[in-house]
C-alpha cells in the first residue's frame, strides 16, 4: 500500500509491509533452514565416512582401537599406541547439534527482521519530523 505522507513533495511515497512480504520472508527463512540442516547433515555423513577410512593394519585408532607396536623380535621393546573414538556420535555431533544450528539460525534471522523493521518504523518517524 502506497501512501503519501502530507507536507512532504507529492511523489514521495512510501510502502507499508503487507503480510504476504512477511509470509515470504518467513518461507525463505524455513528454506534457509532446511538447507543449513542439509549442508550440515551432508558434512557429518563425510565426517563419519573420513574416520570410517582410517585405519592400520585392520586397527582403526580413531574409533577407539589399539594398535601394539614391537620393536626387536624378543618382544622386549613395546609401544602401544591407544586409540579415541572421536565419530560424530561419540564427541556428540548428532541431530541435537544439527537442530541447535537450526535454532542458533532461526533466532539470528528472528533478530535480523527485528532490526529491520526498527529501522524501517524509525525512517517513517523520520518523514513527519
Amino acid at each position: 500500500m502506497t501512501r503519501i505522507v502530507p507536507g512532504l513533495a507529492e511523489t514521495t511515497p512510501w510502502t507499508l509491509p503487507t503480510e504476504i512480504e512477511t509470509d515470504e520472508e518467513d518461507n525463505t527463512a524455513k528454506k534457509n533452514i532446511a538447507e543449513y540442516q542439509s549442508q550440515f547433515n551432508s558434512v557429518l555423513g563425510e565426517y563419519n565416512k573420513l574416520i570410517n577410512d582410517c585405519s592400520y593394519q585392520g586397527i582403526n585408532l580413531l574409533k577407539g582401537g589399539n594398535l601394539k607396536v614391537v620393536f626387536n623380535e624378543h618382544r622386549s621393546h613395546v609401544f602401544n599406541v591407544l586409540g579415541q573414538d572421536i565419530t560424530a556420535a561419540a564427541i556428540g555431533l548428532n541431530e541435537a547439534s544439527a537442530q541447535y544450528l537450526s535454532l542458533q539460525t532461526r533466532q539470528q534471522l528472528a533478530l535480523n527482521s527485528l532490526s529491520l523493521a526498527a529501522q524501517s518504523a524509525q525512517s517513517v518517524l523520520s518523514l513527519f519530523s
